[in-house]
């Protein structure tokens, strides 16, 4: 019987045999080189395809399911706590965890599907989803944990009853996580021991104290203002704006909680969850995989952390600014779900990330606009919902970049090509379509490169902050070893720019937006078909095609950047090109000289209306 592998913790080098199924998410440039040297032939089964209309009617069920499991679980959660708090408070505690979850179960499940219908005689190994293999105390991490989505195919396969399967044993598990790690968070980059020694004697003593701190703040100073970090700004802009707004505030920074005490799962108590009859393969393993892996701050440890919010809570109702950057830790959510539901604060979600407000689908930000009273966008608005208020207003992670660097381009050489982050099982229906990177990207990136010129190629780093290559098929590491291409992941990004003299963008995220509201000349390219730009923003976009800095193909990409390559700032610095990039920036990344202004009458006007 043929075997069917789901997972690379699945993939066994000292026994796999040939004719093996591997799905294309179980391999990496370590195993498919393994594998290769021991000339096992398998068949590689490749994620689905998506057709743009199927993956709308996915996006709005996945919101249905989320909206019907969300308004179960308060509800649950309620009666067992004994208390009585709104869809709302339970929604910003469980967002993180059951949005992912479903969207994940969806897609895996549709997968399933194809791999019956194309291998119905083979078995698939599978895991315990018993046993205890992540943490039961924290939200799972679905961007990078492989252990996570082999334990929900686990659960769906089980539930699915159309394969055979075999139950590894969890001892291989085990072993297979510490030889090979759990995705990106095991990939740890290199401190030098002075660097672990600081760090080490910051969590040791220093941390506890900037903890009690905030603690002492919120409760003590009852501030008009919540800041939930400094809201990507550096620190004299952060005082200037707190400065500006003249009312009393705490910049409150979350960090990785760790309460003493934390309980084991209570499979007893989790019996209790009274969830509706079903005849859904997806439901019943949407309930399982809640049973399962709901972290226990939810339940057994809820009036932990319940108590510990509530004794710091301030007495009156603050204004709550929220750009998700304020460090880790779920007492954060827990501390806004309690100023909204308790003392009725007014909390204001800011755009953060460069996908975010630009795509066709985010079911992501849907969910945002349902737990904030306002969310701020830095491109042209678009309605979410009828309750909540979505404004604009010039963006403060770029606030830093605006014509930041002035480049000495006989000190700067490099040609900086950005590879971006890779989460091959990951699956969400927000930003880009269908996965993070889906599998053609790869592809994409060769196509490019070999249309480099010779001369252009000696100039090249690749930037691969994310890992991406210590997770992807290697072709992209081959090829940079094949030709003496650097790969670096060492730089922070203005670091690298300051050190470029153009930079190449593979995907639409954050750093494409930073670098051109820097004005740093700069190419882009991206599938139009993986990566759907919402319908109101393409003329801005097109508006970019049409000067060369957006590209449809890498070919066309390559062909500019060997145009451009001698002397970019002649290029970039044409009217045409800086015309239509102020046009872009005003629509699609909004920056102002007097951002810092524009933000503190914005928030003036909100705290004299609540008040």
């Amino acid at each position: 019987m043929r075997k069917i592998i789901l997972s690379s913790l699945l993939i066994d080098l000292n026994s796999v045999y040939s004719n093996s199924i591997i799905s294309s998410w179980a391999l990496n440039k370590n195993n498919i080189k393994s594998l290769t040297e021991k000339s096992l032939s398998n068949v590689v089964f490749p994620s689905r395809v998506v057709t743009h209309e199927k993956y709308l009617r996915e996006s709005e069920y996945c919101l249905m399911l989320y909206t019907k499991y969300v308004e179960i679980l308060a509800n649950e959660l309620n009666k067992i706590h004994n208390c009585e708090y709104s869809i709302r408070y339970w929604e910003t505690l469980l967002n993180s965890f059951l949005y992912p979850l479903i969207s994940s179960l969806i897609d895996k499940l549709e997968n399933l599907e194809l791999l019956k219908c194309k291998y119905p005689d083979a078995c698939i190994d599978i895991i315990n989803p018993r046993s205890e293999f992540i943490s039961a105390h924290s939200i799972p991490s679905f961007g990078s944990s492989k252990m996570l989505h082999l334990l929900m195919f686990s659960i769906l396969v089980k539930r699915f009853q159309k394969f055979s399967y075999n139950v590894v044993d969890d001892a291989f598990i085990k072993n297979s996580v510490k030889l090979h790690g759990d995705g990106k968070k095991s990939i740890k980059k290199k401190k030098s021991k002075v660097h672990q020694l600081k760090l080490n004697l910051f969590k040791r003593f220093y941390l506890p104290y900037i903890v009690k701190n905030n603690h002492l703040k919120l409760k003590n100073k009852n501030p008009k203002i919540v800041s939930l970090g400094n809201q990507y700004l550096d620190k004299n802009d952060f005082d200037y704006l707190m400065k500006q707004i003249n009312v009393s505030y705490v910049n409150f920074i979350g960090f990785e909680d760790e309460i003493p005490g934390l309980s084991t799962v209570n499979k007893d108590l989790r019996r209790i969850f009274d969830f509706p009859d079903t005849d859904s393969v997806l439901e019943k393993s949407i309930q399982d995989a809640i049973l399962i892996i709901l972290p226990t701050i939810f339940l057994e440890d809820y009036s932990k952390f319940n108590r510990s919010v509530r004794k710091v809570l301030p007495k009156e109702s603050p204004l709550i600014l929220n750009s998700m950057n304020h460090g880790k830790g779920h007492f954060i959510d827990f501390l806004i779900a309690h100023l909204v539901e308790e003392r009725k604060a007014k909390h204001i979600m800011i755009c953060h990330g460069g996908n975010y407000g630009i795509m066709e689908v985010s079911i992501q930000e849907k969910i945002w606009a349902r737990i904030a009273d306002t969310y701020v966008l830095w491109s042209n608005t678009k309605i979410y919902n009828e309750k909540c208020d979505v404004i604009k207003l010039p963006s403060l992670r770029f606030h830093k970049h605006q014509n930041a660097f002035a480049f000495n381009y006989a000190a700067s050489h490099d040609v900086l090509i950005l590879i971006s982050g890779h989460y091959p099982e990951r699956y969400v229906y927000n930003s880009i379509f269908p996965n993070t990177i889906d599998e053609s990207y790869e592809g994409w990136q060769i196509r490019f490169l070999n249309n480099v010129n010779k001369e252009t190629i000696s100039s090249i780093v690749i930037r691969d902050y994310h890992n991406f290559n210590a997770l992807s098929n290697g072709l992209i590491e081959e090829w940079a070893q094949k030709n003496r291409v650097r790969i670096d992941s060492s730089n922070n990004l203005e670091s690298a720019l300051k050190k470029s003299k153009i930079s190449i963008h593979t995907a639409p995220q954050t750093s494409y937006l930073e670098a051109l509201t820097a004005n740093h000349p700069s190419i882009c390219y991206w599938n139009p078909d993986s990566n759907i730009i919402r319908k109101e923003l393409i003329p801005y976009f097109t508006i970019l095609e049409d000067v060369g800095i957006l590209h449809k193909t890498p070919e066309s990409a390559a062909k500019k950047l060997n145009e451009v390559a001698f002397n970019p700032s002649e290029w970039w610095n044409s009217g045409p090109i800086q015309e239509s990039l102020e046009i872009f920036k005003h629509n699609v990344c909004f920056t102002h000289s007097a951002a810092l202004d524009q933000w503190s009458l914005f928030i003036q006007k909100k705290l004299s209306n609540e008040g």
